[in-house]
């Protein structure tokens, strides 16, 4: 929720509702500036790290991300976004932005490989 650009904010927001559609739980972090990237899996492997999902971070950032087996570790992490769910809520998708707003956040949203 406190994303710190504007424009990542307006770019975010043009993929709502297709990740919704597509069955996806979406929620806005409420507690500051939530940077993290990591997933639990099974409560047996988790993946953490700075990785984003695109090319730009796969072979220009040079970012790195961990896959742990270590069950204290995977349980810690777990705990963590377990903390970070409690202190989020999901996007009021409902009310409808004004028509500028929707036009900024689409135009933004073509730069937003970039951001």
């Amino acid at each position: 929720r406190h994303v710190d650009s504007r424009l990542v904010r307006y770019a975010s927001r043009t993929y709502y509702q297709p990740l919704l559609d597509a069955g996806v739980q979406l929620m806005l972090f409420d507690g500051g500036l939530l940077h993290t990237k990591a997933v639990v899996i099974d409560d047996r492997f988790a993946l953490f790290g700075t990785v984003n999902m695109d090319m730009r971070s796969f072979y220009l950032n040079l970012e790195l991300s961990l896959a742990i087996y270590t069950p204290e570790t995977v349980a810690t992490i777990r705990a963590l976004l377990d903390h970070y769910l409690a202190h989020s809520e999901a996007p009021d998708i409902a009310q409808h932005p004004p028509r500028i707003q929707r036009f900024i956040e689409r135009c933004v949203r073509l730069v937003s490989p970039l951001l």
